[in-house]
């Protein structure tokens, strides 16, 4: 069992390689890490939970995702409207939209 992995299992965590995502938050932000002989190399940006990190910590790349989410909901709203009360539209924007920011 590699160090890594013994480091991790002392620490109560299970890690699935496949899956593993790793950002290096600092100047340099090349590097890797080995895990059961799967290579996990560093990205420039991570999805964790629904927020975008990236390496800079930034929030361009968030706001960006989040903008595009929220006018993709408001051009599917505008288009059903005719459907609804004033009242389910306010609840469909409320949900959909607003909920977004």
């Amino acid at each position: 069992m590699e160090l890594k992995k013994k480091w991790l299992k002392y620490l109560g965590l299970q890690v699935n390689e496949s899956k593993t995502e790793m950002c290096i938050f600092h100047g340099n932000t090349d590097g890797s890490l080995l895990i059961d002989n799967v290579l996990i190399s560093s990205k420039n940006d991570i999805n964790v939970l629904g927020i975008t990190f990236d390496s800079k910590l930034q929030w361009s790349s968030q706001v960006s995702r989040v903008i595009k989410g929220a006018n993709n909901s408001l051009q599917t709203i505008t288009l059903i409207r005719k459907y609804f009360t004033a009242s389910e539209i306010l609840q469909l924007l409320t949900s959909n939209f607003y909920s977004r920011f």
